[in-house]
């Protein structure tokens, strides 16, 4: 499948996924914030991922290695040509977010959404990424959709939705084909 067409597929996915989600039935119990530190998770996922979230705003690698399972699997669905769609184990899901805030001297979420499931262990979790690229100061906004699945307060599953091509124009990535 060629990568606009990927993209368009995600695109529209995203929006169904908008759509469904701000249904007045879906609203009322859906945690709407503006920032992770006004979150009051009520699920055991929803906490897990507060804390996914803070510790990423924090920068602090240490406490998100202790949020992951040994078996975990971290998807990237659009990551970009050359990099993994997904990453097996929680050694390999530790390195991207070590180098994922090493590229980035500030990282802020805003309105962060919790998107509760049938299942406990399951959550969505939809905010707008407010960053500052490490070395250029360039602002890097994109939105995230994010599915975690959690197993005794650990991350077993954390499936990524970004804009590939807002990364792409960010860091000057040219996304033609060869």
């Amino acid at each position: 499948m060629n990568n606009k067409l990927t993209i368009s597929i995600g695109i529209a996915l995203a929006i169904a996924m908008f759509s469904f989600f701000n249904t007045s039935e879906v609203q009322g119990q859906v945690s709407i914030t503006e920032s992770v530190e006004d979150i009051m998770p009520q699920s055991p996922s929803a906490r897990i991922a507060q804390q996914l979230l803070q510790n990423l705003e924090a920068k602090n690698a240490d406490a998100i290695a202790q949020l992951w399972t040994q078996e975990a699997i971290y998807e990237l669905p659009y990551a970009l040509p050359g990099n993994p769609s997904q990453l097996q184990g929680k050694e390999a899901a530790q390195q991207n977010i070590i180098r994922i805030i090493a590229m980035f001297e500030r990282i802020e979420f805003e309105q962060v959404r919790f998107y509760p499931t049938q299942d406990p262990n399951i959550v969505l979790v939809e905010t707008q990424g407010n960053f500052v690229v490490a070395g250029s100061g360039k602002a890097y906004r994109n939105k995230y959709i994010a599915v975690i699945q959690t197993q005794n307060d650990r991350i077993v599953l954390l499936r990524e939705y970004f804009n590939p091509l807002i990364i792409a124009e960010t860091f000057g990535i040219n996304l033609a084909p060869n």
